[in-house]
């Protein structure tokens, strides 16, 4: 029993570390010129060159979206950062606009033709945020975030 511990235990520290190593940022390469949105006309993705982008993914039935909407309606003021919004739920058109000014989303959201255009996975819990810079995934973010949380996330990069 002893033996079986001295060998497996550090082999269980090994996996233990080299799973808590910091992985390789992957890349969130935007697919066309130009982004449609539902509410905000279109973003050209040159203009986003050297920006933080800050992808977020929210439903109108999920509390913790509604919740962490005015906070990211507030980041999208800030220079160098720009929000872009995509509804879970896929919504098109009038629906898509409703849903938007419910929920009193001011920052672009996507159109759902162009969300495959970037190159994120697609979320299995909402809300979840993408941390995106010059190109690279830099976080992925689950739960609602908060404007001063993001300032720092991106501040300290």
């Amino acid at each position: 029993m002893i033996f079986v511990r001295s060998v497996l235990w550090p082999g269980a520290l090994v996996l233990l570390l080299t799973a808590c190593q910091p992985q390789e940022s992957e890349k969130a390469e935007i697919a066309t010129d130009e982004l449609a949105t539902a509410n905000a006309g279109p973003i050209k993705t040159a203009s986003l060159e050297g920006q933080w982008v800050v992808v977020n993914f929210w439903a109108e039935w999920c509390a913790p979206c509604r919740k962490e909407i005015p906070e990211l309606n507030e980041l999208d003021k800030a220079p160098d950062i720009q929000v872009l919004g995509v509804d879970f739920d896929r919504h098109e058109g009038a629906e898509l606009t409703g849903v938007i000014d419910r929920m009193k989303i001011q920052f672009p959201v996507i159109l759902e033709g162009q969300v495959g255009d970037i190159s994120l996975p697609w979320p299995s819990v909402l809300p979840v945020t993408y941390l995106i810079h010059n190109g690279t995934l830099v976080d992925t973010l689950q739960g609602p975030q908060t404007q001063q949380g993001l300032l720092k996330k991106t501040a300290s990069q």
